[in-house]
């Protein structure tokens, strides 16, 4: 249902754009992807990925560069394609004005991040780190509170699969239920069907790692609480 009403949803924006494409068929998109990443339905996921970015006349918006930031990541982590997460160019969509929207750069240098140091490349897993507080400061300067919390959840996990890397498990642990609590708390934007990879579902990944099975089960329980249907964690409990 959701991919349909959003798919008539891009379809009718496609329609109705002019010199630029709106930013309501990339916000749909975007939903088109979550969903049919749910379903394992990851050629179509992809292909819509490629027909979002081939247009080069988007709507400057938040909207847009959040879609356009979002859907390529999501591709990629909810596969657990770390390498190729870790491959990601810093360079983005050429459309959109990418200084004007720091919250929405964060999610490359997340999935960079998080990429190389499930990778095991610390010292670029530190390179990513301090991109992303760079971007922390740039929205805290902008009264980006929302966007700057969820930034530092998303700081934490990075820093957490690095202590992991290093066989700091304990420190590691302590990190990703942080980033867990904080991103719990803040909760989800409207404007996105999920965040790209929830951090209550990667503690799960973290405790499964360390063979914490029982820990793990209840980390991707909570994760489908809180985001139901979710394929990520639902595998994991199967």
């Amino acid at each position: 249902m959701s991919i349909d009403l959003n798919r008539r949803s891009a379809e009718a924006a496609l329609e109705q754009s002019g010199d630029f494409i709106q930013t309501h068929y990339v916000h749909a998109i975007d939903y088109m992807v979550y969903g049919h990443l749910q379903l394992g339905e990851f050629n179509e996921a992809a292909r819509l990925i490629d027909e979002m970015n081939a247009i080069n006349n988007h709507q400057i918006s938040f909207g847009s560069a959040y879609a356009l930031a979002a859907a390529p990541v999501r591709l990629l982590l909810e596969r657990d394609k770390w390498a190729e997460a870790a491959a990601l160019p810093p360079d983005m969509h050429p459309a959109i004005p990418w200084e004007k929207f720091p919250q929405t750069v964060v999610m490359r240098w997340f999935a960079k991040g998080l990429g190389v140091a499930r990778s095991g490349d610390v010292a670029a897993a530190r390179a990513a780190v301090a991109e992303l507080d760079a971007l922390h400061a740039a929205m805290e300067g902008r009264g980006q509170g929302y966007w700057a919390k969820l930034t530092e959840g998303q700081i934490l996990t990075v820093e957490a699969w690095i202590e992991l890397a290093e066989g700091n498990e304990e420190l590691a642990l302590t990190r990703q239920r942080a980033a867990a609590d904080l991103e719990d708390d803040i909760g989800k934007s409207p404007v996105t069907p999920g965040h790209v990879l929830p951090a209550r579902e990667l503690l799960g990944d973290m405790l499964a790692q360390l063979g914490r099975h029982d820990e793990a089960a209840d980390a991707y329980r909570a994760t489908l609480r809180l985001s139901p249907n979710r394929a990520r964690s639902a595998a994991a409990l199967d």
